[in-house]
């Protein structure tokens, strides 16, 4: 399977090659998970996968986008909280700075279609932070 399809949009295999290499490298040394327990993990990685495929989609049929200002202004938050972080991050869960700032950009994304399909529901107040 080098592909496959998601209402006309390609998935390509290299993106789960990408999350299944990044889980590998997070266990370790750890003991082999046990079979069933892989098969879990690789069926998280593809729902996972289609999940952002389908929210890809509606960010385009609704003009959504992420900047990379908006992906530097997240990264700046990080800075601002532990000036060491991003290196750790960086160095626990992904490869080179490119590959965490698409997943900083995902993250946007979802958040900003996400508020625009139920913005109500996500209006936070002072009170309910308490």
């Amino acid at each position: 399977m080098c592909s496959s399809d998601l209402n006309g949009q390609t998935v390509a295999l290299s993106r789960f090659q990408d999350e299944m290499d990044r889980i590998r490298e997070e266990l370790g040394d750890s003991p082999v998970l046990p079979k069933n327990a892989f098969e879990k993990l690789r069926q998280r990685i593809v729902q996972q996968l289609i999940e952002e495929t389908l929210l890809e989609q509606q960010a385009v049929q609704r003009n959504i986008s992420v900047s990379k200002a908006e992906i530097d202004a997240e990264i700046a938050l990080l800075h601002g909280k532990n000036k060491n972080l991003h290196r750790k991050i960086l160095r626990q869960h992904y490869k080179t700075e490119t590959k965490w700032r698409a997943a900083i950009g995902r993250g946007l994304l979802r958040l900003k279609v996400a508020s625009h399909l139920f913005p109500a529901q996500l209006t936070v107040s002072e009170e309910d932070i308490k």
